[in-house]
């Protein structure tokens, strides 16, 4: 028990309160009072300050959060993450160039494209032409304005 948790067991203790009382008044449950007053790390800083302020005693510094900063931390940086998106469109052609070299890659026929289709909700054949003709090539779906 530090000197801060044996402070605020004293003084609730001189006011006669219970730890659910002091709880009710600083707006914390009891187990949190109960924590402190046995210095348990586990109970932010703030949670004792109230407890503290209830009690008329000194309160705690916190201690400073860590600056925002405006480039992203070392773990964002690593992987996928971290590349370009021409980057990644490179590393996924390389890949899709790899499988259909070594012949595992997955050649869908007419009928798979057309069941593929069918159960994922396009039910207008002739849109499935016009995607089809299309091929892998960019373009903008034409939307419905009303």
């Amino acid at each position: 028990m530090n000197a801060s948790a044996t402070d605020m067991a004293i003084a609730r203790k001189a006011r006669g309160w219970s730890q659910e009382e002091l709880g009710d008044r600083a707006g914390v449950s009891q187990s949190v009072v109960s924590f402190a007053e046995r210095g348990k790390a586990t109970v932010a800083v703030h949670l004792v300050n109230y407890i503290r302020q209830a009690l008329d005693l000194a309160l705690i510094p916190e201690p400073p959060q860590p600056k925002e900063t405006e480039t992203p931390s070392r773990r964002h940086l690593q992987g996928f993450g971290g590349m370009s998106a021409e980057q990644r469109k490179r590393i996924a052609s390389m890949g899709g160039k790899a499988a259909h070299a070594q012949g595992v890659a997955h050649e869908w026929t007419s009928q798979q494209t057309r069941v593929f289709g069918l159960q994922n909700g396009c039910r207008d054949p002739e849109r499935m032409r016009e995607i089809g003709r299309m091929g892998g090539s960019k373009c903008k779906r034409k939307r419905n304005v009303r």
